[in-house]
This record gives C-alpha cells, structure tokens and sequence, in this order.
C-alpha cells in the first residue's frame, strides 16, 4: 500500500520539480537502506521530494540514512557531541576508563570526561527522528543548538557538520535553512495530479476516441 502511494507521490512532485524523475527516486531507496522502514508518509512524499531534487535522489537517501542512524544508534565522538549540545544524558555513557594506579589523583577524571557509549543509548527525541526527521530538526535539534549558544546561522551549521557526516549535514542544513520554500513546495506537491489523473483521463470522451 506504501509504494502506491509514494509513487502517486512522486508523479505529483515531478510536475513541480522539472529535474525530479523515477531514476532520482529509485537511488533515492537506494541510499536510504533500513533507517527508512519507518519514515511517515508525509515526510517521504513532500520534503523527501524536495531534498530529492536538490541534492539528488541517493545523496538524500544516504544523507537521511546517515541523519537517523546517528539520532536513533550515535557512536564514538558523534555520541559526544550531542552530549555536548544537550541531546544525550550522562547516563548514557559507561563510566571513563581512569589510568594511573598509585592513587586518585592519577585517575582523577574531570566530570565532563565521557567513556564509550552504552549499548541501545539514543538522542533524546529519537523517535521523531525515525518518522520525521525534518520535525526533529525544527523542534529537537535546532532549540538545543541554540540553547547551547549557537545562535547564528555560521554556528549553527559549523556545529551541525561536527554533529554528523558530509551527507547527513547537507540535510540538516538544508531542512533548516529552506524551510519555507519546502513549506510552499508541499502545497504545490498536494495540489497537483497524481495516478487518479489518468483515470479521469480515460473517461475523457477524446481519450476514447484517440
């Protein structure tokens, strides 16, 4: 039922962006890989488009692979970071490993230092970053970014390519910064024909006689 769907999706969305095409789409699925099982339909078939026609249909598949991979499963220095900007808990690391045996002040570890990530540990909000990863950016990402002092756009953006790899950063900002013109976008996505068109079509008396 999904795949009719995205499909009757993508005919819209092509009547609207000119270089958007079944190719774009097809690598788009391609580059996604499992972190897309649960993405919600409004997502996949307004700012997917979008982020489809501008970045190209597989660097926006692998780019949203890479942005909820790191929100739902965040590993090594990327765990860090968002601990850094308030998005993962203390809790959600293993105690450091101290080095030194001849006494506490060789092992002594400031209170920020961090051991490994613990096993199953998500950002806080992962969830949402698993349907709506553009809902994430807007309301979870972007409030703590800012609440940690990144208030500008360099900063913000310069913080986001610390937080996540090339490809996942390109849809962070891209999410942010053109989010009016996604806005207007899924409007226009709504508004146009999809599949239903051509039924209507078919009953047309020229289409019958053509």
């Amino acid at each position: 039922d999904s795949m009719p769907k995205f499909l009757n999706a993508t005919i819209k969305a092509m009547q609207v962006k000119e270089n958007l095409n079944p190719e774009e789409m097809f690598q788009f699925f391609g580059g996604l890989k499992a972190s897309g099982a649960l993405l919600s339909d409004r997502f996949l078939h307004t700012t997917v488009m979008s982020l489809a026609a501008e970045l190209g249909g597989g660097k926006a598949g692998s780019g949203i692979n890479e942005f909820v991979k790191g929100i739902v499963a965040p590993t090594g220095e990327q765990a860090k970071e968002l601990y850094r900007v308030g998005l993962m808990k203390k809790s959600d690391f293993k105690p450091p490993t101290q080095h030194g045996g001849f006494g506490k002040s060789f092992g002594h570890t400031s209170a920020d230092a961090l051991g490994e990530v613990k096993l199953g540990a998500h950002a806080i909000g992962w969830e949402t970053a698993q349907t709506d990863p553009d809902i994430y950016v807007e309301n979870v990402l972007i409030p703590a970014l800012k609440q940690n002092g990144n208030t500008d756009l360099p900063s913000i953006i310069a913080t986001v390519q610390k937080l996540f790899p090339a490809n996942a950063a390109n849809i962070v900002e891209k999410v942010y910064t053109q989010d009016p013109e996604y806005r207007r976008d899924a409007e226009q996505y709504r508004s146009a024909h999809g599949i239903e068109s051509t039924k209507d079509y078919d009953k047309d008396a020229i289409a019958q006689v053509s």
